[in-house]
């Protein structure tokens, strides 16, 4: 089976507002879901057999003053796991 949709990811800056952040989560969960199992377009605009299928989905935020970044994996539709990493 071919995969055109591998990879869909979302990045913010610890500053950004968090209905932005909670946006772009959002769009993971739909970017990621299995096609024709819980089907929605995000924000009604496209069809879904144009925005379900990625395989993975990783939210990234950026914390400058940290200097951290915040990860989150994304797979068919959920959040699977969270963690923190240094730079």
């Amino acid at each position: 089976m071919k995969h055109d949709n591998l990879l869909a990811l979302e990045m913010k800056k610890s500053t950004a507002r968090e209905a932005e952040k909670l946006s772009d989560k959002q769009r993971l969960c739909a970017l990621t879901a299995i096609p024709y199992e819980r089907v929605w377009s995000f924000g009604g605009i496209a069809h879904p057999e144009h925005v379900c299928g990625y395989k993975v989905g990783i939210y990234m935020e950026i914390n400058r003053q940290e200097c951290s970044c915040y990860y989150e994996r994304y797979r068919h539709g959920e959040l699977l796991y969270s963690w923190t990493e240094g730079f």
